[in-house]
């Protein structure tokens, strides 16, 4: 199972040695990824562990087999994918076909890309794949009032108000304008 854990997050540090001494059950922030290990800035609550522990920069590096959140064990990193100059043409591709409102199995058909990878660039883009229901409501409620929306943007109207007056939920609503870019990040209120 991957864990979704992002840079500076809180983990529990199940077991940690360092020299003669071992450490257990101690939160930490990560601060950085490595193969197999992570950057962690620990808060230990006794002082006297804290200077035994620490020594030098006050950071620990840490297996990720020892770091556990929410209870459990964190198997893999779900990393944001790092990609090269030669993808930005698919990557491209691949959200202008999003925009289109293409399923993830449309896109992969269209594009010749894998799905894991639509995926690494959609989630890097702050957008989640399409499906036929949210197309659905899409074509039927936002796509034929666009710039009745975009004129409501414009004239300031709330989220929560111009999903009343098209008669969705306003979660429903938010979730679509936000994935279609209808509204960025920066539009909310």
């Amino acid at each position: 199972m991957t864990e979704n854990i992002k840079i500076n997050d809180t983990v529990t540090v199940k077991e940690y040695k360092h020299g003669d001494s071992v450490f257990r059950n101690f939160q930490g922030r990560i601060l950085k990824y490595y193969e197999n290990s992570a950057l962690i800035d620990p808060v230990l609550p006794d002082q006297k562990d804290s200077k035994v522990l620490l020594g030098g920069n006050g950071y620990i590096v840490v297996n990720l087999k020892s770091l556990m959140t929410s209870g459990m064990s964190i198997k893999g990193i779900h990393r944001l994918p790092k990609f090269e100059k030669k993808h930005t043409a698919m990557q491209s591709l691949i959200l202008k076909y999003h925009h289109e409102g293409l399923t993830l199995k449309e896109i992969s058909a269209t594009a010749k890309a894998s799905e894991s990878y639509i995926k690494e660039v959609l989630y890097s883009n702050n957008l989640k794949p399409n499906s036929r229901e949210e197309l659905t409501t899409y074509e039927k409620y936002i796509k034929p009032n666009l710039a009745q929306i975009r004129r409501w943007k414009h004239d300031k109207v709330k989220l929560k108000d111009i999903a009343s007056r098209l008669g969705i939920p306003a979660r429903t609503f938010s979730n679509l304008a936000y994935s279609h870019e209808i509204f960025n990040v920066h539009d909310k209120r």
